[in-house]
């Protein structure tokens, strides 16, 4: 089932439109793939709502550029765990940055599966009086998380409008502020529709992550990868090797050189490992040997750039 992906300004309807269209969906009741039209209402579906409430995550988060980094990992990271080909996830968030509809997008190709985009177009100013209204009601003690009005600006201000020419942002069903009932159940039934009759993304070698990230896999890229990082310090701090030099950084492969031009330190090489082993979940080295030479050839690349 698919990815469905809201967006818009903050305050401007985003949780109350997904709660319609999850009662909406329901009520509708969307069959499995293995059911004939016929039994489409006597058929049940998985659906999942993603949002700020139900992964327990802060709008305070928004003051801070790391930790607002560090909000988008956890959305995504949920995105994946829950994503599946028999649950429809409807994901209540600004997704207001395109690039990160993007990975959105790439995520629902990677479980071959559908994906849309639900924009919820409100004015700013009415996005505003329902902010201010919600702080208000927090004052009440109605709400306990609300934007603060430095970021809610800011958040506003950013906002990278969905377009349907882009692959990412396709289909993409808009509702506005002023849609009646009637006319909101019509985007619904326009969305149900798609969910049940259009096409799964087909997987691409680009986005196909492969089965690799068994544990003695894991450890053993980690062993051998953090041995060639310790004789590299080693021979550094020794003292035995000069700028130009080509030295070994294997025990076990000492053919395998790199050019020492520079001096390096403990976190830097940790962090070039950790780059190395993402890459090796989705393109594994087939031996020990690949692993000592595809990461000397890592290691050259990235100390040449820094």
């Amino acid at each position: 089932m698919p990815l469905v992906v809201f967006c818009g300004h903050p305050c401007s309807g985003k949780t109350t439109r997904a709660n319609e269209l999850i009662h909406f969906l329901n009520k509708s009741q969307i069959p499995s793939k293995s059911s004939s039209e016929a039994d489409i209402n006597s058929q049940s579906f998985d659906i999942c709502l993603l949002n700020h409430e139900t992964l327990s995550l802060s709008r305070s988060l928004y003051r801070n550029p790391l930790l607002e980094k560090k909000l988008r990992a956890e959305f995504k990271s949920a995105v994946e765990r829950k994503l599946t080909q028999n649950r429809v996830v409807v994901l209540d968030y600004l997704d207001s940055i395109k690039g990160y509809r993007y990975e959105l997008f790439c995520r629902s190709k990677e479980s071959a599966t559908k994906h849309c985009v639900v924009y919820i177009q409100t004015d700013i100013e009415q996005c505003r009086k329902w902010h201010d209204k919600r702080k208000f009601d927090q004052l009440n003690e109605q709400l306990s998380d609300q934007y603060e009005d430095a970021y809610f600006n800011d958040l506003s201000n950013r906002m990278e409008f969905p377009n349907e020419k882009n692959r990412w942002d396709s289909p993409l069903f808009t509702i506005k502020a002023e849609m009646t009932d009637e006319e909101r159940t019509k985007v619904y039934d326009g969305i149900r529709k798609f969910l049940v009759t259009g096409k799964s993304h087909r997987a691409s070698i680009a986005t196909m992550t492969q089965k690799t990230e068994s544990s003695e896999f894991l450890f053993e890229l980690d062993r051998i990868t953090l041995n060639c990082i310790h004789r590299l310090l080693k021979l550094q701090n020794s003292q035995q090797i000069m700028m130009g030099d080509k030295v070994p950084i294997s025990d076990e492969f000492s053919d395998v050189k790199i050019e020492f031009n520079r001096k390096v330190t403990l976190s830097e090489l940790k962090r070039i490992q950790s780059q190395y082993m993402s890459i090796c979940r989705i393109r594994p080295p087939k031996a020990n040997r690949d692993i000592v030479v595809q990461f000397a050839q890592h290691l050259s690349t990235a100390l040449s750039r820094e």
